[in-house]
């Protein structure tokens, strides 16, 4: 009887050939696995494609980010004034002014008349600009008494008044705009000046917080006593290009 059943399990095809359970019952062919089917160009291309545009929306988000700071970056500081150490002028001896034939700004020689007092004409005793004038024609002064200021040029600065003290660093690279002029100088912070410090300050009250700025060498020199403005790069060989691009942008 077993072998009946095994020769008809044989004739259907339900066996494979060779084997046959203890119960005479065929045993179940095994078929192997199909390796997986690859994924068409197309899907793999697409695949890839995604991450790459989310980090390059990452990227486009970033630099709007970085732009729209950009301004803050580079605050403009608008408290900044063409200055240079000057020395008093002061009445050899009491009289009236008869004539000041020089004005603000002048450049003046060693030995030029600056005004005459009495019968007598008072000389500067060394080359500079006229920073200030004390009295005019007519004045009756006593001896000793400042009648104008004489700048030296050649140690001519730009001093600044910072907000706060991180604003400005001895080294860092400056760009000056000057009122009135459409002339960009360049220069570096030199020093930067506690208000307890009364250096590079002709002005009235207490003096600020300050940096100095040396202006490059070569430079045609502004004014005595212009304005300005004065933007602060810093130190990194970029900073420059980065404030090229802030000066484009619409805000």
């Amino acid at each position: 009887q077993t072998g009946a059943l095994t020769a008809r399990a044989r004739a259907g095809g339900g066996e494979t050939p060779g084997f046959t359970s203890k119960f005479g019952k065929p045993a179940i062919a095994m078929t192997p696995l199909a390796p997986p089917a690859t994924p068409p160009a197309a899907a793999t291309a697409s695949q890839h494609r995604l991450p790459l545009l989310v980090v390059a929306a990452i990227s486009l988000l970033v630099a709007l980010l970085a732009l729209a700071t950009l301004p803050r970056a580079f605050p403009e500081l608008n408290q900044a004034l063409v200055w240079a150490p000057s020395v008093v002028v002061a009445a050899p001896r009491a009289g009236t002014i008869v004539t000041v034939p020089v004005r603000v700004g002048d450049q003046v020689a060693t030995g030029q008349e600056l005004l005459v007092l009495g019968n007598a004409a008072v000389s500067a005793e060394r080359e500079g600009t006229v920073a200030r004038l004390c009295v005019s024609a007519g004045a009756v002064v006593a001896a000793g008494e400042p009648l104008l200021e004489l700048a030296d040029q050649r140690e001519l600065r730009i001093v600044v008044a910072l907000p706060e003290p991180e604003a400005a660093a001895q080294g860092e690279r400056v760009r000056v705009r000057l009122l009135g002029e459409d002339r960009v100088l360049h220069g570096a912070v030199e020093s930067v000046l506690p208000p307890s410090s009364s250096g590079f300050w002709n002005g009235v009250g207490t003096p600020p917080l300050r940096a100095v700025i040396v202006l490059d060498a070569g430079l045609v020199p502004p004014r005595l006593g212009q304005g300005a403005r004065v933007v602060v790069l810093g130190t990194g060989p970029l900073r420059p290009l980065l404030l090229a691009l802030r000066d484009t942008l619409p805000w």
